[in-house]
């Protein structure tokens, strides 16, 4: 081709996406109790002209667009139960914009583009603080409703792996978050423990380009069903006008999988990173020094691929979680 051996090739205008929105919220206050309701009223556009050739014969030339519009609620209530303890709930509408996909070769069977998925949230928790506020524990659950959501899709075509972006009809996601934080009768020396646990699964069957099907209930790519944190932290000022913070960071996430039909796993991951900063803060710009190992342990883990990775004979990108690194910064602030 015109563009030397490759016997593919595609050509795109810069995508344009393109939104109008007028948003706003109100909130009164009865006694202990905080009522809030706002919304968002959007217009939304996405366009791209493709010109795309196989083997020197074009495969398309067309200029594709989809707009969507609507509005997107949010109802809110926070009660103050007392000076230590806060109960809320929320119920809110959000969106994610569609797309173009571009498709260097014939492919009838694949969507040209996909469709914007809108999400309900619904959430409820309660914060408290406990021992003179030495001790802060929050609870939050919440339930997700997500139509057409949008998952990477990979197929493979005469030799290629073409990627694009496909919709699931319906997803349901529930779960908690929690976060327990203690602070040590030693000044500046607390103890934080998060995490969340989340089941984002189909709800309806789905089935891809290649005519296979993906049973109710399975779960979603990129979404892990447990993540937790363990951080220890210790901060203090000393000879008036340096301040020090040592910090040590403990995460677990668990496995999941890269694409909707589970052929490529995503490994579960131990971590521990290690910092420390030292700084000025009456000086001019408030220098600091810091000194930071990431992944102590020197774990190998897949962190992310795209799906088709490990099959595609064009080398489909895997990443992998960054080696023990040891870094030296001076920063200045300005």
């Amino acid at each position: 081709t015109a563009d030397g051996i490759s016997i593919a090739n595609e050509e795109a205008s810069p995508m344009k996406a393109g939104e109008r929105a007028l948003f706003g919220e109100v909130s009164r206050t009865l006694g202990p109790v905080k009522l809030t309701l706002g919304g968002r009223l959007f217009r939304t556009s996405v366009a791209a002209d493709v010109a795309a050739e196989a083997l020197g014969t074009p495969a398309s030339n067309s200029a594709n667009s989809l707009a969507s519009k609507g509005f997107s609620p949010k109802f809110a209530a926070t009660w103050n139960a007392s000076a230590n303890v806060m109960v809320y709930a929320q119920a809110s509408r959000g969106f994610q914009f569609g797309g173009i996909n571009i498709l260097p070769l014939p492919a009838a069977a694949l969507p040209s583009a996909y469709r914007s998925s809108t999400l309900w949230n619904y959430e409820t928790g309660i914060r408290t603080d406990w021992f003179k506020r030495t001790l802060r524990f929050d609870l939050t659950a919440f339930y997700d409703d997500w139509k057409d959501a949008q998952v990477d899709e990979v197929v493979p075509a005469t030799g290629f792996t073409e990627a694009f972006v496909d919709n699931v009809g319906a997803v349901k996601s529930r779960g908690f978050e929690s976060t327990l934080r203690y602070m040590f009768p030693v000044k500046g020396l607390s103890f934080e423990v998060n995490g969340a646990y989340t089941q984002a699964k189909t709800s309806v069957p789905f089935t891809n380009s290649q005519g296979t099907v993906t049973a109710s209930g399975t779960l979603m790519p990129n979404t892990p069903t447990l993540q937790t944190s363990a951080i220890l932290d210790y901060s203090r000022a000393f000879f008036s006008a340096w301040r020090e913070n040592t910090e040590l960071v403990y995460t677990h996430t668990n496995s999941s999988w890269s694409d909707i039909e589970h052929d490529n796993r995503i490994d579960a991951r131990n971590m521990f990173n290690f910092n420390f900063e030292l700084s000025r803060t009456d000086l001019a710009f408030t220098p600091k020094l810091g000194f930071a190992v990431n992944n102590i342990t020197n774990q190998k883990k897949v962190l992310s691929l795209q799906p088709g990775a490990y099959t595609s004979p064009v080398g489909f990108p895997v990443s992998y979680t960054v080696p023990r690194t040891v870094l030296l910064t001076l920063s200045l602030d300005y």
